[in-house]
């Protein structure tokens, strides 16, 4: 039986590391989150992306995406973004970027800052085919496991944010071909 070496206790020092913030996110306590992550620079919030990244069960999801589960604060969502621009457009393993997650939150000052940021991701659709609209506008979406059905339609704040940097999406249907705005609330 070998000795664990210097590589495995890092490993496990990260891992635990990586569980520990990732715990910040998902019990939202943004304030310990920026300080532990944001504020000593980028070398911490990189290697909790590069462990998002290669764990299986996040399937291909960015920082971006698991902190916008989680409902940030403006604050946070646009220092992230600003540390790292290209995690707007990333897609997951299922096609979906941060604004999709953001629509299956209800989330309006998420959804509003990244349409704003990212109008391209307006029209991105996922494995489904479905836009972040087509998310935002079917309540009975669910796009975790252990995630409750979203209880309210969305607002037409909401929705004016998704339709304004890019009308398109309304138009565009999924595999369905049932467009956005032909789901029932």
């Amino acid at each position: 039986m070998r000795a664990a070496s210097h590589d495995d206790a890092t490993i496990a020092t990260r891992t635990a590391t990586a569980v520990y913030y990732l715990d910040l996110i998902a019990s939202r306590r943004w304030f310990s989150f920026e300080h532990h992550i944001l504020r000593d620079g980028d070398s911490k919030l990189k290697q909790l992306a590069q462990v998002i990244a290669s764990v299986p069960d996040f399937h291909g999801m960015s920082l971006l995406h698991a902190i916008v589960r989680h409902r940030p604060p403006l604050s946070i969502l646009s220092r992230v973004i600003e540390m790292h621009p290209e995690m707007v457009d990333a897609e997951d393993s299922f096609g979906r970027t941060a604004l999709h997650v953001a629509a299956s939150t209800n989330d309006i000052s998420a959804i509003q800052f990244l349409a704003a940021i990212g109008p391209q991701s307006c029209v991105v659709q996922d494995i489904d085919e479905k836009t972040p609209l087509h998310i935002l506008c079917d309540t009975s979406a669910i796009l975790f496991e252990g995630d409750d059905r979203r209880k309210r339609p969305p607002t037409f704040e909401m929705v004016m944010a998704l339709l304004s940097p890019n009308m398109n999406s309304v138009v565009i249907e999924d595999s369905n071909e049932a467009n956005a705005l032909s789901t029932p609330f």
